[in-house]
C-alpha cells in the first residue's frame, strides 16, 4: 500500500490503528469479544477485560502485530487464546 508520500505502510497495524480499530467495532462485535472472553478465562483466575488488554498492550508495546489483512476482532480473539486456556 501506498501513502500519499510514497512511502509503503507496513504490513500490519499501528497501535494507534488498532485502538481506532477497536473502537469503531459495532456494539455486536463488543458484546462477541466479552462473550469469548468470558470463556477464554474460565477457570484461569484472569478478571472480566483482562485477556483483551493483555492483547492490546502486545500491540501497543510491539510485542504483537495485527496484520492489515486480519479483521481486527479474529485478531484480538486470537489472541485472547494465547492467554486463556482453551
Amino acid at each position: 500500500m501506498g501513502t500519499a508520500s510514497g512511502k509503503r505502510k507496513a504490513d500490519h497495524l499501528s497501535a494507534e490503528e488498532l485502538i481506532t480499530a477497536y473502537d469503531g467495532l459495532s456494539a455486536a462485535d463488543k458484546f462477541k469479544l466479552d462473550r469469548i472472553d468470558g470463556i477464554r478465562r474460565g477457570g484461569t483466575g484472569f478478571k472480566p477485560g483482562e485477556l483483551l488488554h493483555k492483547a492490546m498492550c502486545g500491540v501497543i508495546f510491539g510485542k504483537r502485530h495485527c496484520p492489515r489483512d486480519v479483521p481486527v476482532i479474529a485478531f484480538l480473539c486470537a489472541n485472547h487464546a494465547q492467554y486463556g486456556f482453551t
